[in-house]
């Protein structure tokens, strides 16, 4: 009894496991035109370029692209013809040169960017296609550039800025990508030298001075344009 009821079970298991096959007379019937062709293209010297797959002659899916010395160039997919998750680039000896999301066509969301050497380029944030809140970027040696926020593309917020040395150059407020509001600057040894204001990238109003010791030195006031 034991023995017949295993002997059914594995009839009922192989029987709704079995694949099923296109019959031939189904074929003349399929709509190719929703059925997705696999695509390769090649360089002058026989190097494949680029492969992936086209639907009504769009990319879809997982894409690679090649450089000429057969290393790989950036991979990532498409949805419906456009950029679509994650990408990744490189650089033409086969380090990382390029992190990025995307959504449908549009930089979105976190991305990173990095020098041949492996070092940090840039990080920050995009949302359709335009840089938002903190960015950061860097030197090829490692040290911090500069820092501070975007909004729709544009500088805003306090903003700092560094030599390749690591010493601070100048710090202050931007508004629609110019500096606005209160700005200083430094000597190379980061002793401050300068302190003020700004409006519309002009400087404007009493700005104070200071002698390479740190020292104070004088108020220079600047006269708006009549």
């Amino acid at each position: 009894m034991l023995v017949q009821s295993i002997l059914i079970a594995a009839a009922i298991i192989n029987s709704s496991f079995k694949p099923e096959v296109l019959a031939v007379n189904t074929l003349a019937t399929t709509d190719w035109s929703l059925t997705p062709i696999y695509s390769k293209t090649y360089f002058d010297n026989g190097v494949l370029k680029a492969e992936g797959r086209l639907l009504d002659s769009n990319k879809i899916g997982w894409w690679n692209f090649y450089y000429s010395n057969n290393n790989i160039k950036k991979k990532g997919a498409y949805l419906k013809g456009e950029k679509h998750g994650f990408w990744k680039t490189f650089y033409k000896n086969g380090q990382t040169e390029l992190l990025l999301e995307w959504n449908q066509g549009l930089k979105s969301g976190w991305a990173k960017r990095y020098f041949e050497n492996g070092k940090l380029n840039w990080v920050g944030e995009f949302k359709d296609d335009q840089k938002t809140g903190l960015w950061k970027s860097f030197y090829s040696n490692g040290e911090l550039k500069e820092t501070g926020f975007f909004s729709h593309n544009t500088k805003v917020g306090w903003w700092r800025f560094w030599d390749a040395n690591g010493n601070i150059l100048e710090e202050g407020d931007y508004a629609n990508n110019q500096k606005n509001g209160f700005y200083k600057t430094f000597y190379a040894d980061s002793l401050l030298k300068t302190e003020g204001y700004y409006f519309n990238d002009e400087p404007t109003g009493e700005w104070r001075y200071y002698k390479e010791d740190g020292r104070f030195d004088q108020v220079i006031k600047i006269e708006d344009d009549e």
